[in-house]
């Protein structure tokens, strides 16, 4: 067939028009006098592929390996339009440079494997689809562009090109492959298109110069560590808006959320408190990782997770009671290199455990406990935070989801002079474990009452949006200065009483406090001091004097009978409220807006409840 074909060609050469069925083969000279071999697609359609495809699984070169120099693909040869470059076509050649024609929508798979000397080439915005290994292996390029509409950067595709510097990515680009830049040492950084959604396996395996990445928000699926062996990768940030992993805290790695799973990390990790697994390979390659802390949320540690982490010399565990430590023996981590630290009274412990017994040397110590944790689930903080910790907490910041139960461990924390939960979520809790004896039943944002009452250590706290404050929730903390929370719903009796609260407190809640002075036209005032605290003794006599100053300059004097000598005071514009030897305050004459609390020298808050 072939020898028939061969003479058809030669007796309609002039016209270039040749008569053939579906998967025969011709072939015809470039303009750079390559013979080539093309193979009819659709003898109906005039399509033909260059190069041939003998079955599902054989195939055949398109030009010789010997060739060498620059090649060009023809648009049309013999009314044939070329649409598809073939599985191996110019695989093992010594071209140089190719030109792609725009009728080409298919580059199939290893078409250019092994082209070690091809340094340029330019796929045109036709292209749809690029098989796995296209260019596996072609040393000498430098730079590509990936046309818009091509999906998924298959496996392998540009693996071992150990030069390419640089490389655009379109926004159609949903997928990375296995592998997918496998050793291509030279690529500083690389943008993740934003419709991305998938990142295979190891898919930047060894991609030794890249220092950064950041996730996108699209991605959904990532397998395993995508990033092992990128020995200089500092920076790992994944979109606050992606919904299935995130880098709490600034971490520097990729957590699954749901799972709070660890699945990548990099030199600069610091695993955060929360995390409860350590996935496989997490940290594989990481040779510039001098020293890692793994908090007592960890309860597993997959396998390779340290491999060829060759500088890994201090391991910090939390946990006193070691956790399983799966550790293959193909793993390249010599942890007979590495001093474990544990915590006081469990070197026996990890002595007699397995894996955890071939260190170095096990040494044990004061470990400081993280001043962050990350809250998946509500109720669960005594599960991320050993008691014997407690004491030890002087700050501490949680972000996630909280309720009463998770307040049960705060209250324990005496020694706390800083809380941050503004990044937290309050839920209901219904139950016995909350903090307050008797009580069974707590509300949504609630700050649970005589939470901190009598902590003299507390001097600042943040609370979320929409708290409710219990009462006597922070009374009698002497050194309480700072309180900070957007939109206060409600304020418990004396929940401030004996602080030193000054006006850096920034309490907002101009719903609540516009009904509650409708509410309480009468004798607003006295609720007020009342619910913030301020009143020294619950059932104060009115009769007390007050004084006070409004605006650094104007003064007044209020006396418990109602009279006033308001010297530069405009009552039509503000009126006094107190009804306290100690405090007063100003707000407007419709009482939306309190300006000023004041003791007789210096202004408590200014300017804070706004309507």
């Amino acid at each position: 067939m072939k020898l028939k074909l061969l003479t058809t060609f030669l007796l309609f050469a002039c016209s270039h028009i040749i008569m053939a069925a579906d998967g025969d083969t011709f072939t015809d000279y470039t303009v750079e006098g390559v013979l080539m071999k093309f193979q009819v697609i659709s003898e109906q359609e005039k399509t033909c592929r260059v190069g041939e495809k003998i079955s599902d699984t054989g195939n055949s070169s398109a030009i010789s390996s010997f060739t060498e120099g620059k090649v060009t693909i023809p648009r049309t040869v013999y009314g044939y339009t070329v649409t598809a470059i073939n599985n191996i076509a110019f695989s093992g050649s010594n071209i140089t440079q190719i030109s792609i024609p725009n009728s080409i929508t298919s580059i199939g798979a290893s078409a250019f494997e092994g082209c070690e000397k091809l340094s340029s080439i330019l796929i045109p915005s036709s292209v749809g689809s690029i098989g796995e290994s296209a260019f596996e292996g072609c040393t000498s390029l430098t730079s590509i562009y990936i046309p818009d509409g091509v999906s998924t950067i298959e496996n392998r595709v540009f693996a071992g090109c150990s030069n390419l510097a640089s490389i655009t990515l379109p926004n159609s680009v949903i997928g990375f492959g296995w592998r997918a830049f496998e050793n291509c040492s030279k690529l500083p950084s690389i943008t993740i298109p934003k419709n991305v959604t998938t990142i295979g396996h190891e898919a930047f395996y060894g991609c030794s110069a890249l220092t950064s990445i950041t996730i996108p928000s699209s991605v959904s699926s990532i397998i395993d560590n995508p990033f092992a062996y990128c020995t200089n990768l500092n920076n790992i940030i994944v979109s606050d808006y992606n919904s299935v992993y995130d880098s709490r805290g600034n971490c520097n790695a990729i957590i699954e959320t749901s799972s709070n799973t660890l699945i990548s990390g990099c030199k600069n990790t610091a695993i955060p408190n929360g995390v409860s697994r350590l996935g496989s390979a997490a940290f594989a390659g990481c040779t510039a990782l001098p020293s890692i802390t793994i908090p007592y949320s960890v309860s597993c540690i997959d396998e390779y997770v340290f491999d060829g982490c060759s500088n890994l010399t201090s391991v910090t565990i939390e946990n006193p009671t070691p956790i399983p430590f799966t550790y293959n023996s193909d793993d390249t981590f010599n942890c007979a290199n590495t001093t474990l630290y544990v915590p006081i009274g469990s070197k026996s412990a990890y002595q007699d455990a397995d894996h955890w017994e071939d260190f170095k040397e096990i040494i044990e110590k004061i470990i400081e406990p993280s001043s962050t944790t990350f809250v998946l689930n509500a109720g669960t903080l005594s599960s991320l935070i050993p008691s014997y910790q407690f004491e030890r907490f002087t700050e501490l910041t949680i972000k996630g989801t909280i309720n009463a139960k998770d307040f049960s461990v705060i209250k324990q924390m005496g020694n706390l002079t800083q809380l941050n939960i503004e990044n937290s979520t309050i839920v209901a809790y219904s139950g016995n474990e909350g903090p307050v004896t008797g009580q069974t039943s707590y509300e949504e944002g609630e700050i649970p009452a005589y939470l901190f009452q009598g902590n003299t250590n507390l001097e600042s706290v943040k609370l979320p949006l929409n708290s409710i404050i219990g009462n006597y929730a922070f009374d009698g903390c002497t050194s309480l200065r700072t309180l900070t929370c957007q939109n206060i719903i409600s304020l418990g009796d004396f929940c401030f009483r004996r602080t030193n609260l000054t006006s850096s407190i920034n309490l907002r809640g101009p719903n609540y406090y516009d009904s509650f002075y409708e509410e309480n036209r009468d004798n607003n005032c006295y609720k007020l001091f009342h619910h913030i605290g301020l009143n020294p003794l619950f059932g104060v006599d009115m009769g007390y004097y007050a004084t006070g100053v409004y605006n650094d300059t104007e003064y007044f004097d209020y006396y418990g009978d109602g009279s006033l000598d308001y010297n530069k005071y405009d009552l039509v514009n503000y009126t006094v409220i107190s009804y306290n030897q100690n405090y007063c305050g100003v707000t407007d004459k419709e009482k939306k807006k309190l300006y000023a609390i004041t003791t007789t020298d210096t202004p408590l808050f200014t300017n804070k409840f706004s309507s």
